[in-house]
């Protein structure tokens, strides 16, 4: 049966993988002890949905806001007394830290070992959110420079924070 435990797979460009998806996930529960769960875990998410979009509105958003004025302002001020990158390393990636812990999110990095120090890279994320922002700068660990709308360089606190961390 195709997806099953095991399967080996001839890929489009000859190289074999196998599938071992679900090989330590065996169901040892009776199928009675399902059928009464089974409605809880979608109840849990719909109630945590609704629940978050207060939190979101309420403390999220003007957190954000706060967090982005003061280590916006952390960073300028850390930018002229010690240098551009240490304000950057402190400002940028505390903020993004701080915020992704009231999210609440969890990051998990794989590949940082790759990273070559003496090395230039072109760093592309797809954007769909606000949150590669806070990933890129809390945990990829790169001083990178942004590319940025020439509009959002006159947000209070982090256009400037951005164009003195150039």
């Amino acid at each position: 049966m195709p997806g099953s435990d095991g399967e080996k797979t001839i890929m489009p460009n000859g190289e074999q993988t196998t599938n071992f998806l679900n090989t330590n996930q065996r169901y040892t529960g009776s199928a009675e002890a399902d059928k009464r769960t089974s409605h809880v875990k979608p109840f849990l998410l719909r109630f945590a949905r609704i629940l978050y979009l207060p939190y979101k509105w309420l403390f999220f958003i003007p957190f954000l806001g706060i967090s982005t004025c003061i280590f916006g302002t952390l960073a300028i001020i850390l930018a002229y007394l010690v240098s551009p990158r240490f304000g950057s390393i402190v400002g940028g990636s505390f903020w993004a830290r701080v915020n992704c812990f009231f999210t609440p999110m969890v990051v998990e990095v794989t590949g940082r070992e790759n990273i070559d120090k003496k090395q230039s890279y072109v760093i592309v994320s797809n954007h769909q959110s606000h949150y590669d922002i806070f990933v890129l700068y809390g945990w990829i660990g790169v001083d990178f420079k942004w590319v940025m709308k020439a509009s959002l360089r006159k947000v209070p606190f982090l256009g400037p924070s951005c164009a003195k961390l150039d």
